[in-house]
Formats: structure tokens, sequence, C-alpha cells
């Protein structure tokens, strides 16, 4: 219980003038300041939905190829070798607050889109793809015109795609 800084009676209520000494707080004392935690709301833990590589029946022209080349030499070896280190070095990231697409043998490049910016969420099979179980999703945000993210030659795509539209619209809530 309060007390009333005027004649120190218990009140249930300071903000109002004491009906016994007849105490007026000012708007100051009457309204209590938030507490730094009640501002700013609380972050919610970041969590990876999913996470992925391209398909390995991605690269069946790379595999195709390296045998081919490997009957006539050593640089058969080399495109398949190219073929194991590509797939390995491209990963694709959804979490709960972004997508995300890391790739490069030897440099790296990442693209990234937060949830909150996501415009555009587009999945495209091609034949053969659609026979294989494999797409591409493309992400897009209001920040370029094109496509930022793009998950290439990943297995079941219309469920990556509807998971990060699921993701954003919980991100929205």
């Amino acid at each position: 219980m309060l007390k009333c800084p005027g004649c120190d009676i218990g009140r249930t209520n300071i903000s109002t003038p004491c009906p016994i000494c007849g105490y007026k707080p000012t708007e100051a004392q009457a309204a209590p300041q938030p507490t730094p935690s009640a501002q700013r709301p609380t972050r919610v833990e970041e969590k990876t939905l999913w996470q992925g590589h391209p398909s390995g029946l991605y690269y069946v022209g790379h595999w195709i190829v390296g045998v081919f080349l490997l009957m006539f030499g050593g640089l058969g070896l080399l495109v398949i070798i190219y073929a194991i280190l590509d797939r390995n070095a491209k990963i694709f990231t959804l979490t709960t607050r972004k997508v995300m697409a890391q790739s490069g043998i030897v440099s790296r490049k990442t693209s990234e889109v937060a949830m909150r910016d996501i415009r555009s969420i587009n999945m495209s099979q091609g034949v053969l793809e659609r026979i294989f179980g494999l797409g591409t999703v493309q992400i897009g945000s209001a920040g370029h015109a094109g496509i930022e993210v793009e998950l290439k030659g990943i297995q079941n795509p219309a469920q990556v795609r509807d998971q990060v539209r699921r993701a954003k619209d919980d991100l929205e809530m």
C-alpha cells in the first residue's frame, strides 16, 4: 500500500488529492515512470527454422561432364571436385528474423534479407526440376528492385517458400 506524502496515511491511489490533508500531487509525482524494461519490447531469441545446401541432383550436369572428361584425362576430376566444393560452400539459412544465402569457395558472398523487409517470395521450377523435386526460391525486399536472396537448387522449394511466408506472418503478429 502507498502512503500519502503529506500525512503518511495509507492510500490505494496517490494520483488524486488526499481526502485527509488535501495534499495535491504534481503531474511528475502522479504518473509513475515506466521502468526501462517496460519501455522497450522484449526481443525474441533468433532461432534457425531451416538450413540447407543445393541438392546433389542440381549438379547432375557437372557429374556427367566430369565423368565424360575423366575418360580423356584428369580435367574431369577438377569438374567433380568443383561441384562437391561448390555444393558444400553454398549454405542457405532461414531464421525467425532473416533469410540468408552464403556462397563462395575461395571468397565469400553473403546475401540476407530481414523478415520484416520481405516484399516478395517467388518460387520457380523447370520441367526437370519438377521431376526431381528441386527448385529455386527467390526473396525480394523493398530496398532493391530485384531479387536479393536466391536459394537455388533446393529440394522441396514449395515447403521452404511456405516456411518463409509463415515466419514472416509470425513476425508481423
